[in-house]
């Protein structure tokens, strides 16, 4: 049996990368008082069809090593993955030009920095990954921090004196960017030599469930996330697609501030736990999470409208009214997902890809359902109802896991 006094505690490295995003929500929070301000919801709405498509299509970019960086014992070797993602991350951004080329001539040209935001993302990921291995939590939330003051700021610089309504791309790639170089800058293992083809290959053939299974798996899940505002747009409208990019975006962003903090601590520590202490570690950190939720949450479902008017203006009361439909599925997703990434560690991707398609197929009816109807709120009902369901059993089935006898 486990002792749970023996267990690695959670809180220590979660309040260390808690205490940065604390400051980076605040940042965040702060802005997001003055952007939809000067953006229009039609504005909101190419946002959240752009970072949609970005989001997608990192799920393929990285073709998910990066969650191998974790397993090797020596350094070295986590190194030569970390390099091997560099390089794969090249090769896909080279592959996405040509088809950001053909997008950009139909739809609109700033499409041509899709490979950019997304070369930049596929950069950041595994260096994000080395340095939660290596436990150095200080450099992660100064990078966050120079995105998190970057990203607004020259959002606003576009907008305010440039007049471009495409700031909010702008300012999202330009950001990412600054926070990269600041990684880069902080990152010295920087080796040419081990960018090459056969390291590559090597780490594809030794982790091939990753992609193999974990990229279709992961694609699925974002497509289903992320393909809800396309919907949105398509359905019921452009100025309702801006509406929900905010509520989404301001929901999602108070979420990460726990959920981002927890799952790179609990990869780190989980990776190394027998299922006793697993199922301990796993219980534990979901009612830390509930517990720290459960009261702005309860603020969210009976007063979003009122908070919403208050704090980004009247014209924003409908985003509000959405935040009132989708938080309990946020909540659920901000509770449960960290301690998903169990089913990575364990490498049951193949139960992963069945529980994204199955999440799939469910949003895609009730969307299809409600466009039919022309009920958006019935539509973001359902959606919420069928998250928190399929975040329990996902669950549910994580705690199965950890009474399976060990290998």
């Amino acid at each position: 049996m486990a002792d749970e006094k023996n267990l690695p505690s959670f809180y220590s490295g979660f309040i260390k990368l808690f205490s940065g995003l604390a400051v980076v929500q605040i940042l965040n929070l702060l802005f997001s008082l003055v952007l939809p301000r000067y953006y229009s919801p039609a504005d909101y709405a190419f946002f959240g069809i752009f970072t949609s498509v970005v989001f997608i299509l990192l799920e393929i970019i990285t073709l998910k090593l990066e969650m191998t960086v974790y397993f090797p014992k020596e350094d070295e070797q986590a190194l030569e993955i970390v390099h091997s993602i560099f390089f794969i991350c090249f090769c896909f951004a080279l592959i996405i030009l040509v088809v950001s080329l053909v997008t950009a001539y139909f739809l609109n040209a700033i499409y041509l920095l899709l490979p950019l935001s997304l070369m930049v993302y596929g950069i950041v990921v595994p260096l994000n990954a080395w340095f939660n291995r290596k436990k150095e939590y200080r450099v992660l939330n100064t990078s966050r921090i120079v995105q998190a003051i970057a990203i607004p700021l020259l959002s606003l610089l576009f907008i305010i004196q440039f007049h471009w309504h495409s700031g909010l791309v702008l300012g999202f790639i330009l950001g990412q960017f600054a926070g990269l170089l600041y990684l880069l800058f902080s990152f010295k293992n920087f080796d040419f030599e081990l960018i090459q083809l056969s390291l590559t290959k090597k780490y594809l053939v030794k982790y091939k469930h990753f992609p193999k299974y974990g990229v279709i798996s992961s694609l699925i899940g974002s497509i289903s996330r992320n393909s809800i505002v396309i919907f949105v747009k398509y359905f019921f409208g452009n100025v309702n697609a801006g509406y929900y990019t905010l509520s989404t975006r301001i929901l999602n962003a108070s979420a990460s501030l726990y959920q981002s903090s927890l799952a790179q601590v609990f990869l780190q520590q989980a990776s190394h736990m027998d299922n006793a202490s697993l199922r301990i570690y796993i219980k534990k950190i979901v009612w830390f999470g509930f517990l720290l939720g459960i009261i702005p949450v309860t603020l969210l479902l009976f007063f979003g409208q009122q908070i919403f008017a208050f704090m980004f203006g009247p014209q924003w009361l409908v985003a509000g009214k959405m935040s009132q439909f989708l938080v309990l599925w946020l909540f659920s997703v901000a509770v449960i997902t960290p301690v998903g990434i169990l089913l990575d560690i364990k490498q049951k991707l193949r139960f992963e890809a069945g529980w994204n398609i199955l999440f799939l197929v469910l949003r895609i009816l009730a969307i299809l359902l409600c466009a039919f109807l022309n009920d958006l709120y019935l539509m973001l009902f359902l959606l919420c109802a069928i998250g928190v369901l399929m975040n329990f059993y996902l669950l549910y089935y994580v705690l199965k896991l950890t009474n399976e006898q060990t290998q």
